[in-house]
């Protein structure tokens, strides 16, 4: 018998066409001692599934009233599965929810006789995957994720799981659905490599008919991901090769969804004749009672915005509430929510903003409140929703209300962040969360334009902190929720071993695309999620030190500054670059517009200062008009002497002690100010709690010849790790020694770790820029940022003598991905790097400097400011005055003093020989 179905159930998998030909087959075998009747039922049920659920309904109650024998279970179970089908694709959660606990029931009461059967893992697994459909359409991913991952565990624990299609299109379904939530919840990366293990599994297992149908619904699936992160013709891409075989297997669900996907692809492109002709694919399989169609009536919609049609819009945006209304049973659901978004959108858009505010309310009452689990999906639109919400009181100037409501975004944002694990993931929500911030620091600004209530500018710094550096916060208070929680020691070899392992892994995948390795790769990477999952339940203190989501407040900060200090912290927004200085007296919000002129200005002050051949006339002119841009005048009355900078966006390319007063030419910043970079205030606050250490100096100089080498040799870094022996107790490696396995053998042992080498940047991959160490034929000694997240420092100073140490992939809110903040994740205190490429001669006459300065206890920032003093007075008649020459190296994170070792030998030397010459004296004395 050939069953084919023209709409399948649940687009994700269809719930295999396969599994249906099997279970056919097998009750057919199993009623061979029935009566005719039951086998007819079972007929007649499959034939009503996805166009009558009464029908089908009907037909399962009468096989399980018909069904009196107790060894006529599995009919039972039987005809309950076919009803979850039919029950999941009209969303009839009544009816799926009653029949999976019946199943349920039977599995207990029938345990010992289902253990003998040899379809168990597929009844089994039906179950679970039906208890998986259930959760996943009511939102609450939790339970969805924990059933179907039972399917994947029991395949991988026993072979028998995955020996016939049925039970291998169950593990494909398993896979793509848990990707999918991870997509919904905006978790693209987790979703990729679901899918990429779908893929590979299907390669592996699957050698059916339909295999090809079933890798083109991954395709189509991939294909939403690059739609969500807005790259509509890479979207196009996959979801036309999906077409293409819904088209051949007839699957009208498939063709609804993906022509009408393409189409909104080119109306986001305004190419509107080809969306019309996607639009006219999907018109013969428009069924009111088809749970696609409102899709095509929504789009619709969209497109007759591009034309204008006023009347169209809002008449086929009804039409599209209607259908959907009605497909979740006037329930509350996330896609009624989108439909309201886009209408909102339109209203936004011919400024008629009272009814964009009304509609996006409606859809915000579809993702909270009662009757909605407060699940991760429907917190992700939820904090969507509200971002659009503030941006629109902001517009009709309600102020107040927009604050209000970016505040709880904040709190939904606090809610989200634990859940994303993948670092490339809690990027792209923290991108997200950019525009939220700057709507509210709008709205902050301008109330405290209309009340000068200086609480406000609290508020500013609030926001400003809360979207700064947010994974190298996860870094330091997982590292810190390690050390106080208590977690046993086998637990934490255990996490470190993986961490390893993982890295490892990637690493050879980076250059070798083996699919035995990435399947490795795969499960150590779920191994490891699983791990920390754990380790959140069950340890109530590792989670709440975990996810503390506290930030520094402008109060607290203002209590620990001393006079003469002041603190500047940027956010770097679309339309306006706003800048908050707080000393232990005063707290100023300003807002800077920013125009394409000023952005021009600070990549040209970048470019010229990065070269020790560009026009200093030139450099001064932008200079100046940048101190004028970003400086505080209110710093002249107040006397500030030490800076901390808080940039962000493009100003984190700028050494903001190159930047030139206007009272007298060549007057730099830093000659003025003490100045050190940081992240946020709240990471400084964690910086400042670390220990010190033994005071010790750790130095590399690798050796860069020959024909193993690519690098060009660094002729003077010997000379400077040299000059650092007569600072600190220090232990040195040349050449060959000094190499990777010794730094990752020694590091954790110094206080001090200072790397003279070359720095390699792969911008289209940050976590694989590196620092070289002296190379070998196995090219093994290359320390990458991925691997500085498994190292365990207790280094106070961590300084990179390197090319472009501090430069990398610039990410909003989280600064530079550079090599030197990869060491904040390694647990170093504070880091003197570089912003462009240095001169090694004169980054070796800087460093001594630095190094004497700091032996003698000044703060780390005081002693760079007195070495590039010193560098530009012993240079003034020479073209190495140069701002190129000095002012590339910065100083960020915690600027105390260092515990100092040698100076000490020093002074008690020093006494020794005061008090023998003393004696000499006296004795002449006595002589004479």
């Amino acid at each position: 018998m050939v069953f084919k179905p023209r709409n399948i159930t649940f687009k994700l998998i269809e719930h295999s066409l396969m599994s249906l030909f099997f279970m056919l087959f097998t009750i057919s075998i199993c009623a061979q001692n029935e009566s005719e009747d039951i086998h007819s039922m079972f007929k007649k049920m499959t034939t009503y599934m996805y166009t009558n659920k009464d029908s089908t309904f009907h037909y399962s109650n009468a096989i399980v009233s018909a069904s009196k024998d107790p060894n006529t279970y599995t009919n039972v179970i039987y005809a309950y599965l076919y009803a979850n089908k039919s029950a999941a694709y009209f969303n009839d959660f009544c009816t799926l929810k009653r029949n999976i606990e019946k199943i349920d029931s039977i599995f207990s009461a029938r345990e010992d006789a289902l253990s003998q059967l040899d379809r168990l893992y597929y009844i089994k697994n039906s179950a679970n995957y039906d208890k998986g459909v259930y959760f996943y359409k009511l939102n609450d991913y939790t339970k969805a994720r924990d059933a179907l991952k039972s399917i994947i565990d029991v395949s991988q624990s026993d072979p028998r799981a995955i020996n016939n299609n049925p039970n291998n299109d169950l593990v494909y379904g398993a896979y793509t659905t848990i990707a999918k939530m991870y997509s919904n919840d905006g978790k693209y990366e987790m979703a990729k490599d679901y899918y990429s293990k779908a893929i590979r599994f299907l390669n592996t297992h699957a050698e059916d008919a339909y295999s090809v149908f079933k890798l083109n619904r991954i395709y189509s699936l991939i294909g939403e991901i690059y739609k969500k992160q807005n790259q509509p013709l890479v979207s196009n891409t996959y979801y036309k090769k999906s077409l293409k075989q819904s088209i051949v297997f007839n699957n009208a669900n498939g063709i609804l969804t993906e022509a009408n996907t393409i189409a909104e692809n080119y109306i986001s492109l305004k190419l509107t004749d080809s969306a019309e002709f996607y639009l006219k694919q999907m018109a013969p399989f428009l069924e009111d009672s088809n749970p696609y169609t409102y899709k095509y009536y929504k789009t619709v919609a969209q497109l007759a915005h591009l034309y204008n049609d006023t009347v169209a819009v809002v008449a086929n945006f009804n039409k599209a509430l209607l259908l959907n209304t009605a497909k979740w049973n006037t329930k509350k659901h996330i896609e009624t929510a989108e439909i309201y978004q886009e209408l909102s959108k339109f209203y936004s858009a011919i400024q008629q903003y009272p009814k964009a505010l009304l509609q996006i309310n409606k859809a915000i009452e579809n993702v909270s409140g009662d009757n909605v689990i407060s699940s991760s999906v429907n917190n992700t639109m939820l904090f969507r929703l509200l971002k659009i919400k503030a941006q629109l009181l902001n517009t009709i100037r309600d102020y107040e209300n927009a604050l209000k409501t970016v505040h709880r975004a904040v709190a939904i944002l606090d809610i989200l962040k634990p859940s994303f694990k993948n670092n490339t993931d809690k990027l792209l929500l923290i991108n997200d969360a950019y525009p939220l911030i700057e709507t509210g620091l709008d709205a902050t600004y301008n109330l405290y334009g209309e009340t000068k209530n200086e609480a406000l500018i609290d508020h500013a710094f609030f926001l400003t902190e809360k979207n700064k550096s947010v994974l190298l916060l996860d870094a330091l208070l997982t590292s810190e929720a390690f050390t106080y929680a208590n977690i046993p020691n086998h637990i934490i070899e255990k996490e470190h071993i993986l961490k390893y392992q993982i890295t490892a892994l990637e690493k050879e995948l980076n250059t070798n695309t083996n699919t035995d390795k990435k399947d490795e790769l795969f499960e150590l990477q779920l191994e490891y999620r699983e791990l920390i999952e754990g380790l959140e339940k069950d340890h109530i203190n590792y989670y709440n030190l975990k996810y503390n989501q506290d930030v520094v407040t402008a109060n607290q900060l203002q209590k620990s500054l001393k006079t003469k200090e002041a603190i500047i912290a940027f956010f770097y927004g679309n339309s306006f670059i706003y800048r908050i200085t707080i000393t232990n007296s005063t707290k100023e919000l300003k807002r800077i517009r920013n125009t394409k002129a000023l952005q021009t200005s600070l990549l040209n002050f970048q470019k010229l200062i990065s070269s020790p051949t560009s026009n200093r006339k030139n450099l001064a002119t932008i200079s100046k008009e940048l101190f004028a841009i970003l400086m505080p005048k209110t710093f002249e009355l107040e006397k500030i002497k030490n800076l901390v900078i808080i940039p962000d966006g493009l100003l984190n390319y700028i050494p903001f002690g190159a930047l030139e007063s206007l009272n007298t030419e060549y007057n730099y910043a830093i000659q003025e100010y003490e100045i050190s970079y940081i992240n946020s205030a709240t990471l400084l606050e964690q910086l400042k709690g670390k220990k010190k250490n033994n005071g010790k100096l750790l130095a590399f100089a690798p050796t860069f010849a020959g024909k193993i080498s690519t690098l060009l040799p660094l002729p003077n870094t010997a000379k400077e790790i040299r000059s650092l022996a007569n600072h600190f107790k220090s232990d040195l490696y040349f050449d060959t020694q000094a190499n990777l396995k010794a730094f990752d053998t020694l590091s954790s042992k110094y206080s001090i770790l200072h790397l003279a080498t070359h720095a390699v940047f792969n911008n289209s991959t940050p976590e694989y820029s590196y620092l070289a160490f002296s190379a070998n034929i196995k090219n093994e000694n290359l320390l990458y940022v991925k691997d500085l997240y498994n190292l365990k420092l207790n280094a106070d100073l961590v300084t990179l003598s390197a090319c472009d140490t501090g430069m990398g992939e610039l990410k909003r809110g989280e600064g530079l991905l550079s090599l030197a903040r990869g060491f904040y994740f390694s647990g170093a205190s504070s880091l003197a790097s570089t912003l462009w490429k240095i001169n090694d001669a004169s980054s070796s006459q800087l460093m001594d400097a630095f190094y004497s300065n700091l032996a003698s206890g000044q703060p780390k920032d005081k002693s760079l400011q007195a070495a590039k003093l010193e560098f530009i007075n012993s240079n003034k008649e020479t073209g190495l005055s140069h701002p190129y020459y000095w002012s590339g190296f910065i100083i960020s994170g915690n600027t105390t003093p260092l515990q100092t070792t040698t100076n000490y030998t020093v002074y008690i030397i020093g006494i020794v020989a005061l008090l023998i010459i003393l004696l000499l004296i006296k004795n002449r004395r006595k002589l004479t």
